[in-house]
């Protein structure tokens, strides 16, 4: 295959070849303001058109000079050696400038919903909804009203999973209206009597590759005492290639990424050539041919997952993700399949919200859902008590009634 520069140039992050790298899955057809692949969200076309304009911009100011410094090479006589210099700096400036430019723009514009993340690709961008209760958290999810540091006396839950446990209407991050943070407002504590604090840590559009991977460089640093993870509907997307040929454990790469995601220059490049293999992969609908995750790496990853828990001392429980429609459970159903292997194996814990709202009458579950995957607010409560309930039936949360209310006169 013949490539451009800009593609060659691509090449330096990628593991083994061009279609590794620019994968291309089809998640912008679900969420189209958001990605353009199923392993980057979109940077907002605001920032892609003010990086044009300014280089447009800063290019006339380089062709200009460049003018002007033939005329004075022509009158000064200069030597060759110190016209090639100018020359060299003229470019170096205009490189220089257009950076200063898309820097200061993202420095103005904080609250882009997404990231590039040297490790997992994507990362959330924490958003000011949350509490802000600690200055110690760790970025990388959207969730800030919490602590990386442990608080004694409570029993911490790290959940993990796509956009499901994370959005609201309008697929946005939901704050305290999601099923993590309702689960923390029901009268459960710990297995100790502790009180619960819930860490959401989902990401939309994740993989259970990228949740290990997020669990492994990021959520062992929040030292939680159980991982609730929810993965399998983007496990089973098509994709040109797997998730695991693109984001690697490799420390080599990580550095390369690290380095190279610190020039807004470079990610406009990198947006623009997986703008166009998207459009090209839109034009042969046969180009997807592969699960971003199979079901055998699927069960591998929540293995990993599960070793991590024994070596780290957390807990893992698998929730088997619920849907509105049948036809989205039939195409997961295998990693539900492979999720219960696996737990049987390694004695997890499964929480099955799956079938506990597909029994429901439909009429009742299209009040819960917002459209085939993504939850209301009501939803969000249902599959909060759910949860509590099969993880108190498991051992891990405790029920406690309230306590009784107290007069302020006296008797």
């Amino acid at each position: 295959m013949r490539l451009r520069k800009t593609e060659a140039f691509m090449l330096l992050l990628a593991d083994q070849s061009l279609q590794e790298f620019l994968q291309v899955q089809g998640l912008h057809a679900l969420l189209p303001y958001l990605y353009v692949t199923g392993n980057r969200p979109d940077p907002s076309s605001d920032s892609v058109g003010f990086a044009l304009a300014s280089a447009l911009v800063l290019l006339l100011c380089a062709l200009l000079a460049s003018l002007r410094l033939k005329r004075r090479e022509r009158v000064a006589n200069w030597s060759a050696c110190r016209a090639r210099s100018w020359r060299l700096a003229v470019v170096l400036g205009f490189f220089v400038a257009w950076e200063a430019c898309l820097q200061l723009w993202s420095a103005q514009n904080p609250f882009e919903t997404y990231v590039a993340d040297p490790v997992t690709f994507w990362a959330g961008r924490p958003m000011p909804m949350a509490s802000q209760l600690s200055v110690q958290r760790l970025e990388g999810i959207f969730d800030t009203d919490h602590s990386s540091a442990r608080v004694p006396g409570r029993y911490r839950i790290l959940f993990l999973g796509d956009s499901q446990a994370i959005s609201v209407q309008p697929h946005r991050y939901g704050g305290p209206r999601t099923y993590p943070k309702f689960l923390t407002a029901l009268d459960y504590v710990g297995p100790a009597g502790e009180m619960v604090e819930s860490i959401n840590g989902a990401i939309s559009g994740y993989t259970s590759w990228q949740g290990l991977l997020l669990l492994r460089n990021l959520g062992l640093g929040y030292h939680p005492d159980l991982v609730v993870a929810a993965f399998g509907y983007h496990d089973s997307a098509q994709a040109t290639s797997p998730d695991s040929q693109v984001m690697t454990d490799d420390p080599r790469i990580h550095r390369l990424r690290t380095l190279l995601y610190r020039s807004r220059i470079y990610l406009l490049i990198r947006t623009l050539a997986l703008r166009r293999q998207s459009s090209a992969a839109d034009r042969e609908p046969g180009s997807l041919k592969t699960p971003r995750v199979s079901v055998p790496e699927y069960e591998a990853n929540l293995r990993a997952m599960a070793e991590l828990g024994r070596r780290h001392g957390f807990r893992l429980a698998l929730l088997l993700e619920p849907f509105r429609d049948a036809h989205v459970g039939v195409s997961t159903r295998k990693y539900r399949e492979a999720a219960r292997r696996v737990a049987d194996r390694e004695g997890l814990v499964v929480l099955d919200v799956f079938t506990s709202l597909a029994g429901l009458d439909p009429i009742e579950r299209e009040a819960l859902f917002d459209d085939d995957i993504h939850l209301k607010a009501a939803g969000h409560r249902r599959v909060a008590h759910l949860v509590a309930e099969e993880l108190t039936a498991a051992g891990l949360l405790r029920e406690e009634p309230p306590a009784p209310r107290q007069d302020s006169a006296p008797p």
